[in-house]
């Protein structure tokens, strides 16, 4: 962040813009001011001095840079106070600083981003001007006293609740991001008493039924009467255990008395109101089955009547979304894909809907399924759902910073943390750098090239063998289409390669370093992989005719061999607009024959081939590399004797 640009014309006398060197070469280095992430780590004494200069301009400016100073001034002082947190023995990191809400409740001793801290208190700010004391805001739409308030929440809570329920008031959306731990629970039990309070449909929504208890015992905690609270889950034959918190457990009737209850409530609101509270469901409730593929490759979508029920009460709903990046969908869409049945049914909820609240400390770690937060402002950048996630996709990480730093000042999104005092991310350097084999590394390399030089000979063969399939060409012309010959080519899965050689590399030190850690330090181990290899091994275990527990010998030869294989796959597929799936008789995975090879290629390029599956089985270094990584640490483990 800079300091503001000039709106008047400098004075006579000789001074440089703010964003010269003037400041930045002061007794202390002010160019941290260009990094708010370091905002915290001046001094006082640096923040005292750049206070005064600036009231030193606005006595001497025009009305405009006086504005334009005096918010400076605000961002300056805010600062200073966050960097004093140092002098008053509070520990800070670089990413960190402490948080003091102003809510006047006891605090839960949290944390917050740095980059968050001055968008997350000019949102207050800006929502106290509009709704008074946030406290008594919360009070009165909970019908709670402020001694209920206290004694239910803490300080963090009750900010949360106010800027939540303000975003609700305004049938919009908010998103929870606190971390772990702070007590997300309450506040969403507290926005389900809200939408309750207000007659709105309080519909909760969350990973699993077992999770229905853990939100009952919050309702609990902030003074509901469990005893008499009546709960509508959408899952058949659901029991709700409470034993756990001393009160009869509650379970939904079979199936075909459930089902038709749903369908009596979807059609007759009113006894909704009156005969339950709260509706819980889960995610995969919402999941949405589809006829087979008709010979076209066309499905319909099979509403059950908890669709249809939730559908109903949509448009007088306020959805709570516990872990609501669950909702999400495919990581691997792009723009304009087809979402799956469960992730666009939420959408559609959330668009009838008069609210949501996104419950996640992670909700933004996937651009390609953030358009499931368009209840927020974000949908008054950009309304089209497709072209959000294609800006997301393509901007990445920075424009998910800077649409979080907006939410927050908009009120429409709060995280804070625990203190990562004490905790180190420390990156393992032996010096030697990865490979530790320059030999097997060469060797993999040669051969890798050698797959993917036959792989661009045979793609214009498969091309080739794919035209002439009578039966795609057959049925393109009775649909009108033309045929695509789909190839993977080798190149595209050379990452996933070269993984499973670097993992093979790691495995030992991984071992020798959680074996120091166990033994000499006594502290527990968690080993977490990128890749576990699971697909090859379940495939070779297919080849091999193995079952669990059995001995099965694989090596890196195996797996090279393996993806030498895929480069004589293709497919030949005829798909219709807005179809779900290939034509039938279409799409189905085809080999190149030898002589297919020979007919459209060459005798050459089949003597290649079986040269190279020669290569690689003799090649003895092959051998050595570890293919199975999981099993490898788990038998050095216990070589070593730990469990």
């Amino acid at each position: 962040m800079g300091f503001p640009t000039r709106h008047t014309k400098a004075p006579d006398r000789k001074r440089e813009n703010y964003s010269g060197q003037r400041l930045r070469t002061s007794a202390e280095d002010i160019s941290y001011l260009d990094r708010p992430r370091d905002m915290a780590t001046l001094s006082s004494q640096t923040f005292l001095k750049l206070r005064q200069h600036c009231l030193e301009e606005i006595r001497e400016e025009s009305a405009q840079w006086k504005t334009s100073m005096g918010s400076y001034i605000r961002f300056a002082t805010e600062t200073f106070n966050l960097a004093e947190n140092q002098t008053q023995g509070n520990r800070q990191s670089n990413l960190q600083v402490k948080y003091r809400p102003s809510v006047k409740s006891a605090s839960m001793d949290t944390h917050m981003p740095i980059q968050l801290m001055g968008s997350t208190k000019k949102g207050l700010r800006q929502l106290e001007s509009r709704i008074g004391d946030l406290k008594s805001f919360v009070a009165q739409k909970l019908e709670m006293t402020d001694q209920e308030i206290d004694a239910s929440f803490g300080a963090e809570q009750v900010e949360a609740l106010a800027l939540s329920i303000d975003q609700l008031e305004q049938n919009k959306g908010f998103v929870i991001g606190d971390q772990t731990g702070i007590g997300k629970g309450r506040v969403v039990a507290a926005l389900l008493r809200y939408a309750k309070k207000n007659a709105r449909h309080a519909v909760f929504v969350t990973q699993k039924s077992n999770l229905y208890t853990d939100m009952i015992r919050d309702l609990q905690d902030i003074g509901e009467n469990i005893k008499e609270l009546k709960i509508l889950a959408t899952n058949n034959e659901n029991k709700i255990v409470l034993s756990s918190i001393g009160e009869k457990d509650i379970t939904t009737p079979k199936k075909s008395i459930h089902e038709a209850n749903l369908e009596k409530l979807a059609e007759d609101q009113t006894a909704l109101e009156n005969d339950y509270d709260y509706v819980f469901t889960t995610y995969h409730q919402m999941n949405r089955k589809s006829t087979k593929p008709d010979k076209l490759g066309f499905t319909d979508i099979i509403n059950e009547p908890r669709h249809k029920f939730l559908e109903s009460i949509a448009p007088n709903a306020i959805f709570i979304l516990d872990e609501s990046h669950t909702a999400g969908g495919l990581s691997t869409r792009k723009a304009g894909e087809d979402l799956d049945t469960r992730a666009e049914f939420v959408r559609d909820l959330l668009r009838q809907s008069r609210g949501a609240i996104y419950s996640s400390a992670t909700w933004a770690k996937n651009p390609a399924v953030m358009d499931l937060y368009m209840n927020t402002d974000i949908q008054l950048a950009i309304p089209d759902a497709d072209a959000f996630v294609d800006v997301m996709q393509k901007r990445g990480l920075p424009l998910q910073q800077i649409i979080t730093s907006m939410l927050t000042e908009t009120g429409q999104y709060r995280r804070v943390e625990r203190s990562f005092d004490g905790v180190e991310y420390n990156i393992f350097n032996d010096g030697n750098g990865v490979i530790h084999d320059t030999n097997v590394s060469k060797s993999v390399s040669d051969i890798l090239i050698d797959i993917h030089n036959l792989d661009v000979k045979l793609t214009k063969v498969r091309k080739d063998v794919g035209s002439q399939d009578s039966e795609a060409n057959r049925i393109a012309q009775e649909v009108k289409k033309t045929p695509n010959i789909i190839i993977t080519s080798f190149k595209s899965q050379l990452y996933n390669v070269s993984s499973n050689l670097m993992t093979s590399f790691k495995v030992q030190d991984t071992l020798n370093l959680a074996v120091d850690e166990v033994k000499n330090n006594n502290r527990k181990v968690v080993i977490t992989l990128a890749k576990t290899d699971e697909a090859f091994i379940k495939n070779q275990m297919d080849i091999q005719n193995k079952k669990t527990g059995d001995v099965l010998n694989i090596t890196y030869a195996d797996l090279l061999k393996g993806y030498l294989r895929k480069i004589r796959n293709y497919r030949v597929s005829v798909k219709l607009k807005d179809a779900k799936k290939a034509v039938a008789g279409t799409g189905e995975l085809k080999t190149l024959t030898d002589q297919e090879i020979v007919n459209f290629g060459s005798q050459e390029f089949l003597d290649g081939y079986n040269e190279l599956i020669q290569k690689i089985d003799a090649e003895p270094l092959l051998r050595d590399i570890i293919v199975n990584p999981i099993d490898a640490i788990i038998n050095g483990l216990k070589d070593q004797g730990i469990k």
